[in-house]
């Protein structure tokens, strides 16, 4: 990370309640073209997964962001 967005982010992060979440916040999950989430439901919506398949893709993703990130 460049150090300016580290200060940037240091100091948004020092002045509100809510912190970022980092297992929320994964690109992983939340990228809109090829993330986990977009995926699922995707999937869902365009029958391509039941929703037995579709529980499994989220819950392997979910837990591989998990156990990279601890």
């Amino acid at each position: 990370m460049k150090p300016l967005v580290l200060e940037a982010n240091t100091k948004v992060l020092a002045f509100v309640d809510m912190t970022l979440d980092p297992y929320y916040e994964s690109s992983k999950l939340k990228d809109t073209t090829d993330g986990i989430y977009t995926d699922v439901f995707d999937g869902l919506s365009y029958d391509e997964y039941d929703p037995q398949e579709a529980a499994e893709i989220l819950l392997d993703g979910v837990s591989g962001v998990l156990s990279a990130n601890a």
